[in-house]
């Protein structure tokens, strides 16, 4: 999607107040949407008991009700104020009302016909106390469309001074690949195509490799959203552990020149436990040169972990381990100058940086 054809950018301030009107909205009608929760559904159920005549009319009457609360809550929706992960007043009644519709689909239910907004962006200038949680918080956004829009490969590369794009509505971008058409992106994301064609102002549902698509309403799978976030592996040693060296160039412990350290070392006493860092499969249990004992565990998504300089081993090959298993403990074997586990991530067999797919700060 080619931004100066396909959006209009306009500034912070308009967007802020209209999510400040539009949630002050949204508070009021989901208050009143959780006391009819409350209230109506027993107040069914004693008319009920007391007039076995309204017995009959009873299924119409909350069918009514719950269609025209259905009806308001995408109206809501499709102003981009309701639907946020981790919007807490919207209840799981409604939740479930909407599970696995679309906003047209729903309108047509009470007979209306849902219009879709045209996507808009505006400009947000990051503060120095933000974060992505607080600024999702502030837009009424969804992490996953923040983190999508504005490309990031890490929700921790966020500083303050940097400008993000912030749409007028929840969704992600999503390039088109060999053989996909609109119909099957759609099906993927549970999205509507009509909203879709809107969105990116499309006149055919015609697409090419390479494409880039907004998707209404998309989200980002559990994989690329860990990834993002940074949470994709856990630390694999317990708590209280030493920080003695980083991912990068550094000057060898040896030779005192400089070489690439393709992971970071994690100082702790010996025969202290170390843990899968992730679920995996083990490809690699022994000495390998440089690392001494390691073990090296195969995860999906194209990813594998080193657990170098062990004491020893708590897992054999080919075993099939959840994240938190132990498997080796604390060491000092192999190109090693003292007691710790040199922990190593490789994505596509490159070496990545730990800290940027791990809690390790």
């Amino acid at each position: 999607m080619d931004d100066t054809s396909h959006t209009m950018v306009s500034e912070l301030p308009r967007m802020t107040v209209r999510t400040r009107v539009v949630h002050g909205a949204t508070k009021g009608f989901l208050a009143i949407f959780t006391a009819s929760e409350r209230i109506l559904l027993p107040a069914f159920q004693l008319l009920l008991a007391k007039k076995e005549r309204l017995r009959s009319s009873l299924s119409l009457i909350a069918t009514i009700t719950i269609l025209l609360l259905a009806v308001i809550t995408v109206k809501l929706l499709s102003l981009g104020a309701v639907g946020n992960d981790e919007t807490p007043l919207v209840s799981d009644f409604y939740r479930q009302i909407t599970s696995g519709m679309s906003a047209s689909s729903l309108y047509s239910v009470g007979g209306l016909t849902y219009e879709a907004p045209k996507l808009k962006l505006s400009r947000y200038k990051v503060m120095p106390s933000d974060n992505l949680w607080l600024i999702s918080k502030r837009t009424g956004l969804r992490m996953d469309t923040i983190i999508s829009i504005n490309k990031l490969n890490s929700a921790v590369g966020i500083h303050a001074g940097m400008t993000l794009l912030i749409p007028n509505r929840n969704g992600i971008m999503y390039t088109a690949r060999e053989k996909d058409t609109l119909a099957s992106i759609a099906e993927k994301y549970t999205a509507d195509k009509g909203e879709i064609l809107k969105a990116n102002e499309m006149r055919t549902d015609e697409i090419s490799k390479g494409d880039m698509l907004f998707i209404p309403g998309g989200r980002l799978s559990n994989l690329e959203r860990a990834e993002r976030l940074g949470i994709l592996f856990m630390c694999p040693l317990p708590p209280y552990y030493k920080f003695t060296g980083g991912f990068g160039m550094r000057r060898d412990p040896f030779t005192r020149v400089m070489a690439f350290h393709k992971g970071i070392d994690l100082g702790y006493y010996e025969g202290a436990p170390v843990f899968a860092a992730k679920e995996g499969q083990v490809v690699f249990v022994g000495d390998k040169h440089g690392y001494g004992n390691v073990v090296i565990i195969q995860h999906p998504g194209g990813y594998s972990s080193y657990y170098g300089h062990l004491s020893a081993f708590a897992t054999g090959y080919g075993a099939n381990v959840p994240a938190g298993k132990v498997i080796g403990y604390v060491g000092s074997t192999g190109y090693s100058t003292g007691s710790h586990v040199h922990f190593e991530i490789r994505k596509d067999g490159r070496a990545i940086d730990p800290l940027s797919v791990t809690s390790l700060r």
